[in-house]
């Protein structure tokens, strides 16, 4: 799959969790996801587009939305949050 229009390539996104059977629980997953975007919003209101709220929807990792929630808290503005997620 090609790049989106913001640049950032979906398979980049694609991590699973490598300890799914004792891993964090989909209840905590969900929570994680849902205070991502919480934040996202807060802090950058209606800028997220629709594709990066769907890859954090879909993500599976909770250390990777973990780390995203934690770029997200320290980024100024939503490009310094777009350039995180593309490493």
């Amino acid at each position: 799959m090609g790049p989106n229009p913001e640049g950032v390539e979906r398979d980049s996104f694609d991590h699973r969790n490598a300890d799914a059977g004792s891993g964090p629980s989909r209840s905590d997953l969900r929570t994680q996801r849902r205070d991502l975007l919480e934040l996202l919003e807060i802090k950058f209101p209606g800028e997220a587009s629709a594709e990066v709220v769907q890859l954090i929807e879909q993500q599976e990792s909770f250390d990777l939305l973990h780390g995203w929630f934690r770029a997200l808290a320290r980024a100024t503005d939503y490009a310094e949050f777009l350039a995180f997620l593309r490493r």
